[in-house]
Order: C-alpha cells, then structure tokens, then sequence
C-alpha cells in the first residue's frame, strides 16, 4: 500500500507557515552567539545545545519551556 492509499482523506499542515518557538522570541536564553543558537526559532539555545534541542511542546508552542527568562 502506497503513502496516499494509507493517508487518503487526510488533511495535512503545512509546518513551514508555523511560526516555531514563540516563547523564546524575548528570552534571554535564546542564543549564545553560536552559529546553531544565533535565532530563536532553532532547535538549539543556551539550554538546549547541540546534540540536544528544545522539547515538542516549546518547538510548537503547546507549553511553556521551565528556562524562560524574559529579556530585559
């Protein structure tokens, strides 16, 4: 069985109109200056480096990241 035979009738999202990691836009933990933490729509912060990256829930905005701090 083929990749539109077992989704057929399904609604996709398109991921790329998402706007990632809202809560991390003015935290002060969003970046170190490394090329892999320099935006804070990446996977990876201060917190969260490579080879971790930020949980799911930060990722796509369904629950508050524990490390929040707001950027004065």
């Amino acid at each position: 069985m083929g990749f539109e035979e077992q989704h057929e009738g399904e609604i996709f999202t398109d991921i790329s109109k998402i706007e990632r990691n809202k809560q991390c836009k003015d935290c002060m933990l969003q970046s170190d200056g490394t090329a892999n933490t320099n935006d804070y729509q990446k996977c990876e912060c201060v917190i969260y480096q490579y080879p971790e990256s930020k949980p799911g829930y930060v990722f796509d905005n369904t629950g508050k990241c524990e490390y929040y701090e707001k950027d004065e």
